[in-house]
């Protein structure tokens, strides 16, 4: 069954008056429909297709099961790019971005993201140093790390798996590969 909210709900959800939620109704920018009764119900994902058009935030609690992903690559161009197709393929995913392993560590310790993009050939601390200080600390040790890299070959893989990869891809991949290997099995495609 669809979630489906009424006009109190979705202001409150965004900071809203109702009266305004109403208005984007009727003036037909919000998809809803009415009950029987004449009550407005704004579908979950009318919802979020409304706040993605007009730039606002998704609210936390219409995405309870987030997963969030860190993204660590020198090229910003890609980081750009990766960001959106994967922020486009899952609107559940919580995506953050980095541009060199120092960074990342800072973010890794302070966010303990669900699962870690991490490019292995970076300026200064290279993603399999990375790796390895996430894997070596008790805190972020079941940290998905996904290596990846423009260059790849079977020496690389083996370097990053033995510092605690659970996976490897080479570059250029799509989103859906991505996708693929950190999701729950209940919602990998068959």
């Amino acid at each position: 069954m669809p979630r489906v909210f009424s006009s109190r709900q979705v202001g409150k959800l965004v900071g809203a008056d109702p009266s305004s939620v109403n208005r984007w109704i009727d003036s037909g920018k919000l998809r809803a429909y009415r009950t029987p009764g004449g009550h407005r119900r704004v579908l979950y994902d009318d919802l979020v297709e409304f706040l993605e058009q007009c730039g606002m935030p998704l609210p936390d609690e219409l995405m309870p099961d987030r997963k969030s992903l860190l993204l660590v690559d020198d090229d910003a161009l890609y980081l750009r790019s990766l960001r959106r197709s994967l922020t486009r393929a899952d609107r559940s995913l919580q995506v953050e971005a980095c541009s060199s392993g120092v960074e990342a560590l800072i973010l890794i310790g302070a966010r303990k993201p669900d699962v870690v993009v991490l490019d292995v050939f970076m300026p200064g601390v290279d993603g399999v140093e990375v790796c390895e200080k996430i894997k070596s600390n008790p805190e972020t040790q079941n940290t998905m790390v996904i290596a990846v890299t423009g260059r790849p070959s079977t020496g690389i893989e083996k370097k990053v798996t033995k510092a605690g990869a659970s996976a490897f891809l080479a570059k250029p991949f799509k989103a859906a590969q991505l996708l693929e290997l950190f999701q729950e099995p209940a919602r990998r495609p068959r």
